[in-house]
């Protein structure tokens, strides 16, 4: 996924509960990133969100300060999937059709192999 201009931040899974949980968090380098979910009630999703930084105040700053790192998530938008095979489809495609530089689905795919079982337990738990 490096080679598209993606990288995993993190993957957390909770299997343990009766219901299982999972967070993945994609981020680009020019500040794009995505966060897949799926929560305890098993309702899948994914989140797109646009990170600018730059040196500023915050509003509620009063006097003469030096300027400090600033963050703003911007919320782009969320697309629903009916369970966690699903949902990870879904964000592979998104990763491979929003790559910086051009890159099969089908190597994207490859990308998850090490978690791609997980997603199996996950929706399979919900019966």
């Amino acid at each position: 996924m490096r080679t598209a201009g993606w990288e995993v931040e993190y993957i957390d899974l909770d299997l343990t509960g009766e219901q299982s949980k999972a967070d993945i968090k994609v981020v680009r380098a020019d500040g794009l990133w995505l966060l897949a979910r799926v929560d305890h009630l098993g309702r899948a999703s994914v989140e797109r969100f646009k990170r600018d930084c730059f040196l500023g105040q915050t509003p509620n700053t009063e006097g003469r300060r030096p300027p400090s790192p600033q963050v703003n998530d911007q919320f782009l938008g969320r697309s629903h999937y009916e369970g966690a095979r699903s949902m990870l489809r879904g964000l592979t495609a998104y990763i491979a059709d929003n790559a910086l530089s051009p890159i099969p689905l089908a190597q994207v795919h490859a990308g998850w192999v090490a978690i791609r079982g997980t997603p199996l337990h996950l929706e399979a738990s919900r019966s």
